[in-house]
């Protein structure tokens, strides 16, 4: 619809009724763009343009300038595709806005972060001394193209939780007391599809693994001397 919005745009004028601003605003909707002053801006999907800049400026008699409908046109082209780095990579990527938050909640007691896809989950964890701290990435609730199993594990006396998409870890654990307790979610395991690294610390003396996508958030805790890096354990969507 909106190829045939702006082409119109284009074609006709600079004239915009109430009706075309209606269908400008149903575009920007179903694009899931938020226009705020002018400025249009996509929801946080790495997988599309995240700016499109200043297009909707209107002038006092409210005519679009032929400028800006034509910028208006060409963004919309754009937004329909993915950047042109990953356009090139053959790994097929899952359908957008398919993702759902993994959700990150803390103990102070048994200090342990625990992680999880399931609303419900998190909220009955805060009856348990948890904290719930919101989501820490965003991840597939089921198998998506290019995704591998985020294994849970947890160990009972350490009362830690672990996360690994490394299979020959995950059975190497189970030798040692951990209990595995099915997928967290679905991750990539190399940065594609607009994904960002979930890093993994460990904290020996408290014995707890700490994930996060912030590489701000990871240097604070190995700052502490409390935590040490293990590197990334998955691509997520941020």
């Amino acid at each position: 619809m909106e190829q045939r919005l702006f082409a119109t745009l284009l074609t006709h004028g600079t004239d915009v009724t109430p009706r075309l601003l209606d269908q400008i605003h149903e575009v920007a909707v179903s694009r899931r763009w938020v226009i705020n002053d002018g400025e249009v801006t996509t929801f946080r999907s790495a997988r599309y343009l995240t700016r499109v800049g200043y297009l909707l400026a209107l002038n006092s008699t409210m005519k679009f300038s032929l400028a800006l409908i034509a910028s208006l046109f060409l963004a919309a082209q754009a937004a329909t595709l993915p950047p042109d780095s990953e356009r090139t990579n053959t790994d097929p990527c899952p359908p957008p806005h398919t993702e759902v938050p993994f959700l990150r909640a803390f103990s102070p007691a048994r200090v342990d972060h625990f992680y999880t896809t399931s609303q419900r989950e998190w909220e009955d964890a805060s009856h348990h001394g948890y904290t719930p701290e919101g989501p820490a990435g965003f991840v597939f609730p089921a198998p998506a193209p290019s995704t591998v199993p985020l294994y849970r594990l947890f160990h009972a006396v350490r009362k830690d939780h672990f996360y690994t998409t490394n299979e020959a870890e995950a059975i190497r654990a189970t030798a040692v007391g951990w209990n595995r307790q099915g997928v967290a979610g679905y991750v990539f395991d190399r940065q594609i599809c607009g994904s960002q690294p979930l890093f993994r610390l460990y904290n020996p003396g408290n014995v707890d693994h700490f994930y996060t996508t912030s590489p701000a958030e990871r240097d604070n805790f190995l700052r502490s001397g409390l935590y040490s890096d293990e590197g990334v354990a998955g691509f997520v969507i941020v």
